[in-house]
């Protein structure tokens, strides 16, 4: 249990600095880790754009962080759930059972995998 709460410290500890970080340097401007698929094939992966939007929502740009990548600021919304589930998991079991179900886990793949194709074909058309 005290390992356990070490973890969530150490992971709250890692996303305060990574809020700092991305809410000051802007990925435009300061370099940042590229993508790995956009750079090998030059096509959009269902993450790109994700570190910019990240900056665009912590600056308060909502349309610019949904032109950057706009599953990202959809998911917002899912990811407090998932994450309220996961806390909760004992006073919700029959939540955090469908959260976690095959069922959910395909939707979601399925909703990742239609947004990187379409994503690229969007603009061909």
């Amino acid at each position: 249990m005290m390992l356990r709460r070490f973890g969530y410290l150490i992971a709250g500890a890692g996303l305060i600095a990574l809020v700092v970080i991305y809410s000051v340097l802007d990925p435009n401007e300061v370099y940042f880790p590229k993508c790995p698929v956009k750079w090998t094939f030059g096509v959009d992966c269902p993450g790109c754009g994700s570190q910019r939007a990240v900056h665009a929502l912590l600056n308060g740009d909502i349309a610019a962080a949904w032109g950057f990548n706009a599953l990202l600021v959809a998911s917002i919304p899912l990811l407090a759930l998932l994450t309220f589930a996961e806390f909760n998991r004992m006073r919700y079991p029959r939540l955090w059972r469908f959260l976690n179900s095959r069922g959910f886990i395909v939707a979601v793949l399925t909703v990742i995998l239609i947004w990187a194709v379409g994503r690229n074909l969007v603009p061909l058309i």
